[in-house]
């Protein structure tokens, strides 16, 4: 009875360790499986014209270097210093591109020899030095906006003197801003547009050419015209320089 419980203890020893080998065997082939299946897959998306064939660990900063690209332009900000006729109202606030700084520039020198005895011109807010949002404008991001205030001269109405609107000085200062071809746009209040457009119809301005300027007499929700109405803008002239001539950068032209 010894011999045979032996014998038939040793025979189901056998069996189990059969059974174990048959299970570590199974699950090397199905590890084997499973490793050269991940390196056909990463193969396959390496090689995909979708995917860059750099490592996993350098895309990101690609990305990132993508996302810098497009958010700022592709050209330094040079600053709008004091100049004859005109001063900078905020120094740390008056950084744009060259094409901006030497456009203003040369219409505020046309503006000066017109009127030498003149107040000077105050330049508001271009951009930052590295450009981004400036509060409180929705724009001035990209060095290619400018707020100039509106010439205006003192008058005595009724015993006090008033500060009013010059719209002969504004007219001339519009005109040398618009003799440059970089200009895109002028935001100015649709009132101030009305003053602009009779006072130049009565210096004999034809109409057909004040008519591509200006967006009066349209509707405010016209686009047509340089020179286009914006609330807010009652007391200065928003420029905002940059075309497809432009030759330091891409053309931005979001909304104001």
């Amino acid at each position: 009875m010894d011999a045979n419980n032996y014998s038939t203890g040793c025979r189901a020893f056998l069996a189990a360790c059969c059974t174990l080998g048959l299970l570590f065997s199974g699950t090397q082939a199905l590890a084997s499986d499973t490793t050269e299946g991940t390196k056909l897959a990463l193969a396959t998306v390496s090689s995909s014209p979708r995917f860059p064939s750099a490592p996993a660990k350098h895309r990101y900063r690609v990305k990132q270097r993508i996302r810098h690209t497009e958010r700022r332009p592709r050209t330094r900000f040079v600053r709008l210093t004091d100049g004859p006729g005109y001063r900078v109202l905020r120094p740390e606030r008056a950084w744009g591109t060259r094409l901006l700084v030497k456009r203003l520039k040369e219409a505020l020198a046309e503006y000066h020899l017109r009127f030498p005895d003149a107040p000077v011109v105050w330049v508001h807010d271009l951009s930052q030095r590295r450009g981004g949002k400036l509060k409180p404008h929705k724009s001035h991001r990209w060095g290619r906006d400018v707020d100039v205030r509106a010439p205006t001269r003192w008058l005595w109405r009724k015993g006090k003197r008033i500060k009013v609107y010059d719209v002969e000085r504004n007219w001339h200062l519009l005109r040398a801003i618009l003799r440059s071809e970089d200009l895109m746009f002028v935001f100015v209040n649709y009132r101030l547009q009305r003053k602009l457009y009779h006072y130049a119809v009565s210096k004999g301005y034809p109409k057909a050419w004040l008519s591509e300027v200006f967006q009066f007499p349209r509707s405010k929700m016209a686009h047509k015209g340089i020179v286009r109405h914006e609330p807010g803008h009652m007391h200065h002239l928003h420029l905002r320089y940059g075309t497809k001539t432009d030759p330091e950068g891409i053309m931005v032209a979001f909304k104001h």
